[in-house]
């Protein structure tokens, strides 16, 4: 399908991306879901936002991770998984805190 018309239907990208994601080719889950975020320019998946930001967690860039979990709340607050969400972005601000004092103490 993404072949046929890469340009319209954002949804696909976001489906390559999760599968890209569970199968650990995180390159090609981040081209996926950055594709995706590309196209839904209106927003209509915000799903994209949230798996990217998993994705650039897996890849210890909290700092682009916390941006997209962050992005996904304010445009999906009344979202089923909002919680976990909002739990993730906690964690990932306490792994980004303790990257950045870790140079420091050497």
């Amino acid at each position: 399908m993404l072949r046929l018309n890469p340009v319209n239907f954002p949804q696909y990208w976001f489906l390559n991306a999760a599968a890209n994601f569970y199968l650990q080719n995180l390159d090609a889950a981040q081209k996926s879901a950055v594709r995706g975020l590309d196209i839904d320019s209106e927003h209509h998946f915000p799903r994209l936002e949230y798996l990217l930001g998993l994705i650039l967690a897996q890849n210890r860039d909290y700092r682009g991770a916390l941006e997209h979990l962050r992005n996904y709340v304010q445009l999906a607050p009344k979202a089923p998984d909002l919680e976990m969400a909002q739990n993730q972005i906690s964690k990932l601000e306490a792994q980004q805190a303790a990257a950045t004092e870790a140079p420091e103490a050497k």
